[in-house]
């Protein structure tokens, strides 16, 4: 699926300044005619109330016109805004790279190099996927732990992949639908562990942003110690923990957090991700094993 898409990544993101992307990739042109839609309808009734506002402002000054027309020119600037992502999302060459080897998202591509960089997966090991719809981490997993011979030679290794929201089968993938916050859906994927050590433990989970940076800030941190707590309990000593998070109000937390949980950490930023997106990914090796009166090995 994915020969010679190093090549395709340097021969698409070439004279492109904007060479970098984020997300999936068949589910992202829908995801992007739904927001343009979306956005379309909203604007259509902010539209409406400007008319409405502009006319009934001339009229007098208890219509609140002056209101309403500032929320119709903030609705068409969004309307703008919204168009010229679409427009720069449909161009970027991971989209078209995603598409062409057959990833359910370009973020396939953030794994692969990181994974070229880090040699993170190998055949013979049990990794977790967290956060794992739409699949494009499930895809490059399988693809690294396949065994020559094609698809009916099946995976020297195991996948367990989960997500809150339904994912497509990926062939030799065990994918468990549920929250990992709540207790029931952290004891099913531990049941299906079983007393098996986990050799990768991988977090793609990100929370439904408010765009309230505190509020944002601390959802984040949440999930990166779920992955931080599952990752220690369960790793193997030389196991490792690969966590999407983002720069700004509570990052240094979370870094401290895998500090005080892992002998190594690491700072990633494939390209992959875009230059000007806080996106980005820690990396926690060898995980610190607690000792009696809970200080760290």
């Amino acid at each position: 699926m994915n020969g010679g898409y190093a090549n395709d990544i340097r021969a698409n993101a070439r004279g492109i300044a904007e060479g970098r992307a984020g997300g999936p990739a068949e589910d992202e042109r829908r995801t992007a005619r739904g927001r343009a839609g979306g956005d379309g309808a909203d604007n259509e009734g902010n539209d409406t109330v400007n008319r409405h506002g502009t006319r009934h402002g001339k009229a007098g000054r208890t219509t609140g016109g002056a209101t309403a027309g500032r929320a119709g020119a903030n609705a068409k600037k969004k309307n703008r805004t919204s168009r010229a992502w679409v427009a720069r999302h449909l161009d970027d060459p991971y989209v078209k790279l995603a598409q062409k080897h057959g990833y359910r998202s370009r973020a396939a591509f953030k794994l692969l190099e990181i994974d070229r960089r880090d040699r993170l997966v190998r055949r013979g090991m049990v990794v977790v996927d967290l956060g794992s719809a739409p699949g494009a981490w499930s895809q490059v997993l399988r693809e690294r732990l396949a065994r020559p011979g094609g698809a009916e030679a099946g995976l020297d290794g195991r996948i367990l992949a989960v997500d809150l929201l339904p994912m497509e089968p990926v062939p030799g993938v065990e994918f468990l639908q549920g929250d990992l916050r709540e207790a029931e859906t952290l004891e099913r994927l531990e049941a299906a562990l079983g007393d098996t050590a986990v050799d990768l433990v991988i977090s793609d989970m990100a929370p439904n942003l408010s765009g309230v940076a505190a509020a944002d800030a601390a959802r984040m941190a949440d999930l990166a110690e779920l992955a931080i707590d599952f990752a220690v309990r369960h790793l193997k000593g030389e196991g490792a923990l690969l966590v999407k998070c983002f720069h700004g109000s509570g990052y240094s937390q979370i870094v401290e957090a895998f500090r005080r949980n892992f002998f190594e950490v690491l700072v990633r930023k494939p390209e992959a991700s875009r230059s000007a997106s806080a996106e980005t990914y820690l990396l926690g090796r060898r995980p610190r094993r607690p000792l009696v009166g809970g200080s760290g090995a």
